[in-house]
């Protein structure tokens, strides 16, 4: 791509309400080529912080579904023409001003759709790619799509001769090349050329012919008629037209000359320029070269509104059973058939992004009506699908939600995009931190919590990943007391186990759960453990916060500390069904490591054992044998031995 002008400018995001203030993104540089045809291009990355603004154009890989390069370009750059779209509609301008503002979007749009031709052009050259052959194909014929777009849709109040010969010159001169090599040149490339409306090349290629084979006289009347031919460049509208008309009656004038009307050649040139229907029917391919000529040479004052008669005209007289898809949707236009015309649009481009950005143009400009009475449904329904295309490849969270929130009635938005983003396809929390951001930011609500529904899926997410504190953490977050108890219940059924057993793996899963705990909402509840009991559905995490510190004083060899944590959780009577893995542990440390309990510290680590053993819940002690119970008590009567020798000493 030829970069011809370069602007940088930096914009800030825009704010939810009626009106954007200002659109994205920062360092958009905005560059053209082939004229003064304006184009975006962006290379930035997507970031949590920055939403609505960044996206990236790097690899792109998710779940098994990649975006080639420009894809991911034509998204990007057409979602900020969008929102300029979206704004500019809500400005208090004139009708006529609104009008050339909307085909100033248009030909951005038309060259997004350029700048991917050129990329794809140049890499099929490259490298022989049939793919990108495909592609580029593609992205030209939108790209015509969109100028004849403009021509006949937003300038059908005006005199459209010299654009639509102008388009048709663009993307159609290829079809003479075949007559161009040939020497001398021949006259039916010299008839195309007339056709086509390129008069003055054709003045360049017969001039020389005539000075051979006309009277002085003659050449000189014909050099006059070249020489005097009115133009677009010079003259407009109706003044155009009155000299182009008169110009025309010369040119029948001097056709009655005998020697021109006997010259083959020549005849057929001036019966082309001067409109005859049989010359014209017999020098062109089809019926949209048919009616060029028709335009120009007939009935070149006619409006968009006017000319569906000689479209017509020209289909009877050049019928093909096999019109391609741009004859077809050229005629819907000209037909002003709004629905044939979307309908014909979503059939042949794969995907809905330029169905999408067209519907959005005809609503703004009001051409919805003619077909549907409920237009914004349309609309809405077509920008719903497209963003669940694009959500569905698990990137452009942001922009999807931009373009329903600035996109679709506040009326029905919100659950648009609860729908949509309830199907994002994220895995890391990052992801799962945007979609809670947008749900925040946007007040989404709908018949199911949707911020319940992310936090419960991140946090079954992370449990199959081992990562059982950050998945408790979101459970937190959730206030999801149901879940919290449940989860929380399966982690201390597998942390808890002999103190000296206790593996490096398991220290590390208790000190992130321990820091999870920290660092939630519930925090604040530890400063009142004494009130908890069994039937708090907090009491697990109350547990398992106070058994990371355990734990973390054994590693530490602070075996005294950690005996008489131990001690302090028990007699919190908390969780009753671990309160022999506790006791345990007790004897464990007291017994390995010399530790010498209080009186009252051992009798009440006696009663907790006696009040355990006692109870009718069965399950609190079916782990330990009457062998590991003997043991224990074993154990612990001396310690109380002990402690009581120790103070009579």
């Amino acid at each position: 791509v030829r970069v011809v002008k370069m602007i940088a400018r930096k914009e800030e995001e825009p704010l939810l309400g009626e009106k954007i203030v200002n659109v994205p993104p920062d360092h958009l540089l905005r560059f053209s080529w082939r004229g003064n045809n304006p184009m975006f291009y962006y290379k930035q990355h997507q970031d949590a912080d920055s939403p609505i603004t960044e996206y990236s154009f790097e690899s792109l890989d998710i779940e098994g579904v990649s975006l080639t390069t420009e894809q991911r370009k034509v998204i990007s750059e057409s979602y900020f023409v969008f929102l300029d779209v979206q704004r500019t509609s809500q400005q208090n301008i004139k009708r006529i001003e609104f009008i050339k503002k909307l085909s100033f979007f248009v030909r951005k749009y038309r060259d997004i759709a350029t700048a991917r031709v050129l990329e794809l052009e140049s890499q099929y050259m490259a490298t022989g790619s049939n793919f990108a052959k495909i592609r580029m194909n593609n992205y030209k014929a939108m790209e015509q799509i969109w100028d004849l777009f403009d021509v006949l849709y937003l300038q059908s109040n005006s005199y459209i001769l010299p654009r639509l010969l102008q388009w048709y010159n663009h993307y159609f001169d290829n079809d003479s090349n075949e007559f161009k090599n040939q020497s001398p040149i021949s006259w039916e490339y010299i008839y195309r050329k007339a056709l086509r409306g390129k008069l003055d090349q054709v003045y360049k290629l017969i001039r020389m012919y005539t000075e051979n084979v006309m009277e002085k006289s003659i050449s000189l009347k014909i050099d006059m008629i070249f020489k005097n031919m009115p133009t677009f460049s010079n003259t407009h509208g109706e003044q155009f037209f009155e000299l182009f008309l008169d110009w025309q009656d010369d040119c029948r004038l001097l056709l009655r000359n005998p020697r021109i009307r006997n010259d083959e050649n020549l005849c057929i040139l001036f019966n082309i320029i001067t409109g005859d229907e049989n010359t014209l029917v017999e020098h062109t391919n089809d019926w949209l070269e048919l009616f060029i000529a028709n335009y120009l040479y007939t009935c070149p004052k006619e409006l968009v509104g006017n000319l569906l008669y000689v479209v017509q005209e020209c289909i009877s007289s050049k019928y093909d059973s096999e019109e391609s898809v741009l004859s077809k949707l050229f005629r819907n236009i000209i037909k002003k058939d709004t629905r044939k015309l979307i309908d014909l649009c979503r059939e042949y481009f794969n995907g809905y992004w330029f169905v999408v950005h067209l519907i959005d143009i005809l609503h703004h400009k009001n051409e919805l009506e003619s077909y549907s009475g409920h237009q914004k449904t349309e609309r809405e329904l077509l920008i719903v699908e497209y963003c669940s295309s694009l959500i569905s490849n698990g990137g452009f969270l942001h922009l999807v939600a931009s373009y329903i929130i600035f996109g679709c009635s506040p009326k029905y938005r919100k659950d648009y995009l609860s729908n949509v983003i309830s199907n994002y396809p994220f895995d890391s929390e990052r992801e799962a931190l945007k979609i809670i951001g947008i749900i925040d930011r946007y007040d989404i609500s709908g018949p199911i919590n949707l911020r319940l529904l992310i936090h419960r899926i991140m946090a079954s997410k992370l449990r199959l990943k081992n990562q059982n504190g950050s998945a408790l953490q979101w459970y937190i977050s959730a206030g999801d007391n149901k879940m919290i108890s449940s989860f929380s219940e399966e982690l201390i059924e597998k942390l808890i186990k002999p103190i000296h057993l206790i593996e490096e793996e398991d220290f590390i899963q208790v000190s992130c759960i321990a820091n999870a705990l920290k660092h939630s909402i519930i925090g604040d509840i530890f400063a009142d453990m004494h009130n908890a009991s069994d039937e708090d559905s907090l009491i697990n995490l109350v547990f398992l916060f106070h058994y990371h510190d355990i734990l973390d004083k054994f590693k530490q060899h602070k075996y005294g500390e950690a005996a008489r944590g131990i001690i302090s959780l028990l007699n919190r009577s908390m969780l009753k069904k671990y309160c022999l893995s506790l006791i345990n542990d007790l004897v464990y440390l007291v017994s390995h490591f010399d530790i010498v309990l209080e009186v009252r510290e051992t009798q009440n680590v006696l009663n907790c054992l006696e009040s355990v053993l006692l109870s009718t819940e069965k399950y609190l002690h079916t782990k330990y044998t009457e062998e590991d119970i003997l043991r224990i008590r074993y154990l612990l009567a001396q310690q109380l031995a002990d402690s009581i020798v120790n103070i009579r000493n």
